[in-house]
Order: C-alpha cells, then sequence, then structure tokens
C-alpha cells in the first residue's frame, strides 16, 4: 500500500519553508510516497507556487481571518486520520495549533515539524513581550512532536538544550540543493539587459521582510557611491518590505533592479560580482548556497546562526558586523578591488555547495520524513 503523506504549510506564497517543500517532495515521490501538499490560506504575493513535482496541490480552505484557529484544528485533526505522516512547515501558530489537534485523534498519523530557524530567534522575532509567554507554551507542546527535522547545528542544540525536545526525536539533515539545475542555468544568456554591464552587479535573494535586512545593503551601497564605487544592485525574490526597499533605494539614487521571483535565479546570480547575505538571522541560508553554487563569491552577517556555519565561520565566506552598512560597505569594496580573493572564495564555496547536491543528500531526506 503506497504511503499518504500530507505536508502542511501557510499558505503557497514562497518563503524558506515553502521551498525546502519544493525541493523536498518531489524526492519523497521518486520514492514511492503519495504526497499531498496542503495550504491553509490562499497565496497573497506574486511568484507563489502554483506546481510541486508529482505532489498534489490542494485547495486552501481557509479563506478568512476570523474562525481560522477554530478550522485549522479542525484540518490538521482530518489530516491525521486520513495520512500516514503529517509534515508541518516551521510556523508558530500552525505548530502550535498541530501539537493541540494531536490529542484528539485516536491512532493518529506521526508528526513531523520541518524546523528551519533556531526556535529561541524565531520566538524572539514575535517581539519581547511575548517571548516569556511563547516560551512557556513552546516547552510544553514542542516535546510532544514525533519528529523535528532540523537543517542547522544551531537549530539542533537549541531545541534540545533549551527547549527539551529529546536527542532521539531530532533528525539533522541537509538541504538538497538542485546545484545541477543551478549550475545549468549559469551558462544561460544573460536574463535582463540590468546586468549586462561593465558595472560591477552585487546581489542578494530571498523573502523580503525586516528581518532580511536589506536596507542594511541599499545604505551600504549609497556608501559605496560616496567612495567612488559605483554599482548595480540585484534583489532577487519578494515579501512585504519589496515595495519600501524598492522606495529606498530610489530615494538614494542607487541603480537598483527588484525583479521578483525569477524563473532560473541561476542565470541571474551567475551574473554577479559579489552575493550579499545582510540578514539579522538566518533562515535555512539557501540564497548563499545558490550564489556559492554557481560561482559568486559570499559576504553576509554575523548574525545567527546558520550564515556563520555555512561559510565555516569565515573559511568559505567573508563574515561582517550584523546591521553595520560600513562594515558592508568596506568588506565590497575591498573584494571588488581584489579579483584573487574573490577567485579563491568563489572556488572554496562551489566545493560546499557541490556537495549538499540533492542526489547525495535525499536519503536522509526519506529517512527522516517516512521511514
Amino acid at each position: 500500500m503506497t504511503m499518504r503523506v500530507v505536508w502542511v504549510v501557510p499558505s503557497m506564497d514562497r518563503n524558506t519553508g515553502t521551498t525546502i517543500m519544493e525541493w523536498v517532495a518531489p524526492i519523497l515521490v521518486e520514492a514511492g510516497v503519495a504526497v499531498d501538499i496542503l495550504p491553509l490560506f490562499p497565496a497573497t504575493c506574486p511568484g507563489a507556487i502554483t506546481e510541486v513535482a508529482g505532489a498534489a496541490i490542494l485547495d486552501a480552505p481557509i479563506q478568512g481571518r476570523i474562525t481560522a484557529k477554530i478550522q485549522m484544528s479542525g484540518i490538521l485533526r482530518r489530516a491525521y486520520s486520513r495520512y500516514q505522516r503529517v509534515i508541518v512547515d516551521q510556523n508558530l501558530d500552525t505548530e502550535l495549533k498541530a501539537v493541540t489537534a494531536m490529542g484528539a485523534v485516536m491512532g493518529r498519523a506521526p508528526m513531523i515539524l520541518i524546523s528551519h530557524i533556531p526556535l529561541t530567534e524565531f520566538l524572539a522575532a514575535r517581539g519581547e513581550h511575548n517571548i516569556g509567554r511563547l516560551r512557556r507554551l513552546i516547552d510544553g507542546v514542542y516535546p510532544k512532536i514525533d519528529r523535528v527535522v532540523t537543517l542547522s547545528d544551531a537549530a539542533t542544540t537549541d531545541l534540545m538544550e533549551y527547549h527539551g525536545v529529546q536527542k532521539a526525536r531530532v533528525f539533522k539533515v541537509s538541504l538538497p540543493l538542485p546545484f545541477r539545475q543551478w549550475q545549468s542555468e549559469a551558462d544561460s544568456e544573460v536574463p535582463d539587459p540590468f546586468l549586462d554591464s561593465s558595472v560591477p552587479v552585487i546581489a542578494a535573494y530571498g523573502y523580503l521582510e525586516t528581518l532580511k535586512g536589506m536596507e542594511v545593503l541599499i545604505h551600504a551601497v549609497r556608501l559605496l557611491y560616496d567612495q567612488g564605487f559605483y554599482v548595480r544592485l540585484l534583489v532577487l525574490g519578494d515579501g512585504p518590505m519589496r515595495q519600501s526597499e524598492e522606495t529606498l533605494a530610489k530615494s538614494l539614487g542607487i541603480e537598483a533592479l527588484f525583479p521578483g521571483w525569477v524563473q532560473h535565479p541561476g542565470a541571474w546570480l551567475s551574473k554577479a560580482r559579489i552575493f550579499v547575505a545582510p540578514q539579522y538571522f538566518d533562515g535555512a541560508g539557501w540564497d548563499l548556497y545558490a550564489a556559492m553554487s554557481v560561482g559568486v563569491p559570499v559576504i553576509a552577517t554575523n548574525g545567527p546562526h546558520v550564515s556563520q556555519e555555512i561559510l565555516a565561520k569565515g573559511t568559505l565566506g567573508k563574515i561582517v558586523s550584523i546591521g553595520e552598512p560600513g562594515a558592508l560597505a568596506d568588506a565590497i569594496q575591498k573584494w571588488l578591488s581584489n579579483d584573487r580573493i574573490r577567485s579563491t572564495f568563489a572556488l572554496h564555496g562551489k566545493q560546499r555547495a557541490r556537495a549538499l547536491d540533492r542526489e547525495r543528500v535525499k536519503q536522509t531526506w526519506i529517512d527522516a520524513l517516512v521511514n
């Protein structure tokens, strides 16, 4: 009998959680698992995921927010009864409801949570006035989750040391990077005239929210201009801060392009001279890997925690102080002036990304989610 799995996400809006789902669900399908994707709410942003290879995307059952919590509990209870595995994206509201619903179903399917951010950092993002209450709530329910799949050492340690999750319930895996796809895209023609210039392109990529820190990079580029270093800024991705970030770049006289979520990111990123990750804290770090896979050297901040793991504390890329445009500008300027340093970091980064190609790590995902 074919195993049936449901992967629950808040919506199909493209972010870290849905990107991981888009990469991993086809691996389960290839292993003979029937996968349904259940977005709880309709997508709200352009560039939402509309297709996941081999999986069925169900209609979003919750159309309004007023009765959302009640509806969510009922939906999750039915999922536990109908499927052999319930996979939940890391979203505080969803995962708490999923744990609460567990107790109402006899002989329920196991719940597996995909944790792509250290939980302590995730709570901190909710604001200091909420941390105490939310921590008590989390500490009461998180140890009940059947398995937590983590993407970093920091997330793994955080769960066990600060939130009481037993070591046997934590399963660390590596991102199944579409390395070969990105590399093949890198050989494509220039996808936009903006990139066809002798002026160096500085790129960034991801879900554009406040914690992404994009305004820090924009101010850093303005500092470069003031010092006589002219670059073009390419920001791939979308999110709630995109419009204000475009407005800020324009107001500062920066030559910038915000094309949203693009179809072939490898083709865009490969035309950049340097990739910058200015985040206040990390998600899964897939944006860094995307740049590294096509041979673009990476500068990141020392925000907790994943970028420091990915860049091996500075041996695979440059790490600068968090939230400081001057530090970013200085690092970019030095790299623009030194082809040898950029080439060295580009080579080492590419080798690191290649080691995480999906074909190399897919069995660990199968073991984590269905075995």
